[in-house]
């Protein structure tokens, strides 16, 4: 669209107001009682990251083993678990001097992706700017974006990169097979994998679904199907890392992340807030409307049609409309694993707010009935944006009271262990030492923790990790070995706080330790009277050392292009 064709020059500049506009809205309590926001998934997280900014700052890297993080257990995470994203974090820690600062920098980075992912969603489906900028509060202000701000879950930055992904996934069905890009949509896959599992499994089936329709759509079959091919082979060589350390670990016994029944974590149809869990009523309205216009001008607009179906489709999949209770009896393992329908709500919304901003656009060049209908929609979708601002408002409100709270400071969470000393904690989220936050709250999640049969890992963890590795003196020596050092007045049986995996070597005064607690694998050790010494080393197979550097040059070489690319284009317009 004409509209569009001057984005570069003075679009850009109006997305970056209206974000950080927003963004300053939407942490207006942070930032003027510099509170911190800690719940479930922080500690998880700010561990993960710690636990690289350590490896850099150091120089004592171990890519498997964690060595700083995680009450220095030797537990893996980060291999497996958005390992890119990681190492990016971890860098980020040396810019921000504290766990607030990184907090409201990251809140900042995730509006900006997410904002600019939905723009250029919008200009990919011909929607008019005025209708991308009405519904763009409404992006971010839903779905997985607010638990980011509250408690750091990933699924937020899922969401952010969702309308990226979408966006080129149509391509498969707007464009002739042979204006398709090889590598481009590769890349993009590329990062998901690099960020959460989940999300990337997800994109996948819709890609899936715009791919069907491009193969019956085209005659080009051969050409699109090669595309593809080459797409997915750029998104593996840009990935061997994170499917190489999930098969370092697959000969392991994993417990896996707690689960919860499918049928009970769905979407509902209630109230005028829009969640995670609620698809308001007003949504409702505006879903009817959306089906019945499409319907009516199918002929004119196809792109239109598609979208909505797959949008109604995943509503249907997150709700309990879906025989989610069929599942949590004959499928457990998805209990763990997807663990919530509402997962789904980080494909939905961009994709419902899309539609319904195209088809303000089609009915904005419409005769005077339609434009009619494009007024009540507006009115509805301003005044749903002002509720949700509301109780954004609210929720951050009520989140810096409580820390503010000499005694609470700490909204929500099921910590193994928190210091009664709050006020602490509240210094320890300023301090520029990010370590002293890790002390005095510590979660148990079970999550990729080495096993040897069924067993509450939860508990485990934290009885004899978490409650017990105060007692030890750790250090990283430059191999990424982690050493235990203790004392004993005598000779006994000693449980190490440190979890071992098949591909481990733990060596104790010496000696080749092979005895482990039924359960969780740790280890029990012989220890003698006086100084004893484990070392802890995960032993990294070879291929994966060679595969993990074909990544890392993989990379390399595709930012080498892109700025090659960038700065080609730049001189054109020069």
């Amino acid at each position: 669209m004409k509209k569009w064709a001057s984005f570069p020059k003075k679009n850009m500049l109006v997305s970056f107001l209206l974000i950080t506009l927003l963004s300053l809205i939407l942490t207006y309590y942070q930032f003027r009682y510099k509170a911190v926001f800690v719940y479930n998934d922080t500690a998880f997280h700010y561990n993960r990251y710690f636990d690289i900014f350590q490896q850099f700052k150091t120089g004592n890297f171990s890519y498997f083993q964690t060595n700083y993080g995680f009450c220095q257990s030797g537990r893996i995470i980060n291999a497996v678990y958005g390992p890119g994203f990681a190492y990016l974090n971890g860098l980020l820690l040396f810019i921000c001097k504290s766990w607030f600062s990184y907090q409201l920098t990251t809140i900042f980075l995730l509006n900006y992706l997410a904002g600019y992912g939905y723009l250029f969603l919008c200009k990919k489906i011909k929607v008019k700017p005025i209708f991308a900028y009405l519904t763009l509060p409404l992006f971010l202000l839903g779905g997985y974006f607010p638990t980011w701000i509250q408690g750091n879950t990933l699924m937020s930055w899922g969401q952010a990169l969702c309308p990226w992904i979408i966006a080129e996934g149509i391509n498969f069905i707007t464009k002739d097979p042979t204006e398709l890009s090889s590598f481009k949509l590769g890349i993009w896959m590329a990062v998901v994998a690099q960020i959460h599992n989940l999300t990337l499994l997800m994109l996948g089936l819709v890609l899936l679904y715009f791919a069907i329709i491009g193969f019956f759509k085209f005659k080009n079959r051969f050409v699109l199907l090669k595309r593809i091919c080459t797409n997915i082979g750029v998104f593996l060589l840009l990935s061997l890392n994170v499917i190489g350390g999930i098969l370092v670990l697959f000969n392991n016994k994993i417990a896996m992340p707690v689960g919860v029944a499918l049928n009970e974590h769905v979407l509902h149809f209630s109230s005028f807030d829009y969640s995670i869990t609620n698809f308001s009523y007003l949504f409702v309205v505006l879903l009817v409307l959306q089906i019945l216009f499409t319907f009516y001008n199918i002929k004119e607009n196809k792109l239109n049609f598609e979208m909505t179906i797959l949008c109604v489709l995943l509503i249907l999949f997150a709700s309990r409309l879906f025989p989610w209770s069929f599942f949590d009896k004959h499928f457990p393992n998805l209990q763990n694993s997807f663990q919530a329908p509402t997962r789904l709500v980080i494909l939905i919304y961009p994709l419902f707010l899309s539609i319904i901003a195209l088809s303000l656009s089609i009915l904005s060049k419409k005769g005077r009935l339609e434009n009619g209908i494009k007024y009540v929609i507006l009115l509805v979708i301003c005044l749903f944006t002002l509720v949700q601002f509301n109780q954004r408002r609210i929720s951050q409100r009520n989140s810096t009271l409580n820390y503010l709270n000499d005694k609470t400071v700490v909204n929500y969470s099921f910590p193994r262990y928190i210091s009664s000393d709050r006020i602490a904690i509240r210094e320890a989220l300023h301090s520029e030492n990010k370590y002293k936050f890790l002390t005095l709250f510590i979660n148990s999640e079970p999550d990729y923790l080495p096993i040897n049969e069924q067993t509450n890992a939860i508990s485990s963890y934290g009885k004899y990790i978490i409650d017990q590795y105060k007692h030890f003196n750790h250090k990283v020596l430059s191999d990424g070995t982690l050493q235990l050092r203790w004392k004993a007045n005598k000779n006994e049986k000693v449980i190490l706080p440190i979890v071992v995996y098949k591909q481990s070597m733990l060596v104790v005064n010496g000696k080749r330790n092979v005895k482990y607690l039924k359960g969780l694998n740790v280890p029990i050790v012989y220890s003698k009277n006086g100084i004893n010494v484990a070392n802890l080393k995960f032993i990294t197979p070879l291929w994966f050392v060679i595969i993990l550097w074909i990544t890392i040059i993989s990379w390399i070489v595709v930012f080498g292009y892109l700025i090659y690319k960038s700065v080609r284009k730049c001189r054109l317009f020069c």
